[in-house]
């Protein structure tokens, strides 16, 4: 909306108005106008939001807003080998152009790391064609954007640093490589040594509430066999680190917890076996937190557990870990603490649980 400008002329303050009737009456042709607004809603549905300049929407023209399931994306054009399916949307009318470009800001099933891409495809002629775009996922890593001058039929598929594979019954996205790998710089070490240390029993004892008997189980779970001993630390830096998760969204969050030492996943048996995870733990699912400065965490070499029967023969452990006992607070059911981790990004998922 323009507002009434008011422009100094010879000391008198004249409206603008009537400067833009005297230049026109002169036939001059010439007029002022205020800046354009900036970005505004133009619509929204279905997790989806567009903006853009108000004047870009041609007029008459109501937008509309449709999630597209994977199945449905798949049954309308087929999708190529490389091609994994992460989300995607009907924008109509079809083919409403848009002068400036719009933005479509999209709502992420899961949080994906910032600036991370996503392929932007559309359908044309009953098959997925390249926009040539990609959706960037933003600082929230909760929502991606892409600009847009047409509308279509749209999907968003992962780029090629994942690959889509089958366990069983379950079709798994996960990340090939780019894992960061868990830096552990300068800690502050409260205690160090043997899983029967006193001292060592004693600290555990303080920093996680235990009794005597249940510290004296939980570093059951480290082993101090040869050289290998336990610490107790207090993060200095950010901390990278991984949760091998089943499928099971209340196993999501957790005080145990992987330091990794490759750039790359485990396959769900092999991380069932280095860190000798429980019969229950299918490790489908994979998530990366960021453990905080200032987090205190127990460290060690993952035991052989083949000895307990909430175990399995597999479970002979070898790979380092995270004991976190503030990671998460119970409130009915585990949440992070926002103080000690924050969850970043997805590394693996079962692709059935991100259907809008």
């Amino acid at each position: 909306m323009n507002h009434l400008q008011k422009i100094k002329f010879s000391g008198l303050m004249i409206p603008a108005l009537l400067i833009l009737m005297a230049v026109i009456i002169s036939g001059c042709g010439v007029y002022f106008q205020s800046n354009p607004a900036g970005p505004v809603v133009l619509a929204e549905g279905d997790g989806i939001v567009i903006t853009g300049q108000p004047g870009s929407v041609p007029p008459g023209v109501t937008l509309t807003i449709a999630n597209v399931t994977e199945a449905e994306a798949e049954a309308a054009a087929a999708f190529t080998p490389s091609q994994i399916f992460f989300l995607g949307a009907d924008f109509g009318p079809d083919g409403t152009v848009f002068t400036p470009p719009v933005t479509i800001t999209f709502t992420l099933p899961m949080k994906l790391y910032p600036g991370w891409k996503l392929l932007f495809y559309r359908l044309e002629n009953n098959a997925w064609v390249n926009t040539g775009l990609e959706a960037t996922v933003n600082e929230d890593g909760l929502t991606a954007s892409v600009q847009v001058s047409h509308f279509s039929t749209y999907v968003l598929f992962l780029d090629e640093n994942w690959e889509e594979v089958t366990y069983g019954d379950y079709t798994l996205a996960s990340v090939i490589n780019g894992v960061p790998v868990s830096n552990i710089q300068d800690p502050i070490i409260l205690v160090s040594g043997k899983t029967n240390d006193p001292a060592v029993i004693a600290k555990v004892m303080e920093v996680t509430g235990k009794t005597e008997e249940d510290a004296v189980y939980l570093l059951r779970s480290f082993d101090d066999t040869g050289d290998n001993i336990v610490q107790v630390l207090q993060l200095r830096q950010d901390v990278k680190t991984i949760r091998y998760w089943p499928d099971n969204p209340d196993e999501k969050y957790g005080r145990w917890l992987t330091v990794t030492e490759i750039d790359t996943l485990y396959s769900p048996e092999g991380a069932r076996e280095y860190y000798a995870l429980p019969n229950s733990n299918t490790s489908l699912n994979v998530t990366q937190y960021r453990l905080k400065p200032g987090a205190i965490v127990i460290y060690g070499v993952c035991a052989d557990m083949t000895w307990s029967e909430i175990f399995g023969p597999y479970a002979t452990g070898g790979g380092l870990q995270f004991y976190a006992p503030d990671a998460t607070v119970w409130v009915g059911h585990a949440e992070l603490n926002p103080d000690v981790i924050e969850l970043e990004t997805e590394l693996r998922y079962v692709k059935s649980h991100v259907e809008p």
